[in-house]
């Protein structure tokens, strides 16, 4: 029981992190410091 609550607890972090990540990249695209029209962003973009 522990187990699972370790993992749950494990993978809530994990989506933190990529909704932080998501966040930062959003702003990053909204002041134009990344391109949209670069195609490895716009595949990074795909990804989230």
């Amino acid at each position: 029981m522990i187990a699972i609550f370790y993992l749950v607890l494990q993978i809530l972090k994990l989506y933190s992190y990529v909704v932080i990540a998501n966040v930062i990249v959003s702003w990053l695209i909204a002041f134009n410091v990344l391109n949209t029209q670069n195609r490895f962003v716009y595949a990074i973009l795909e990804l989230s």
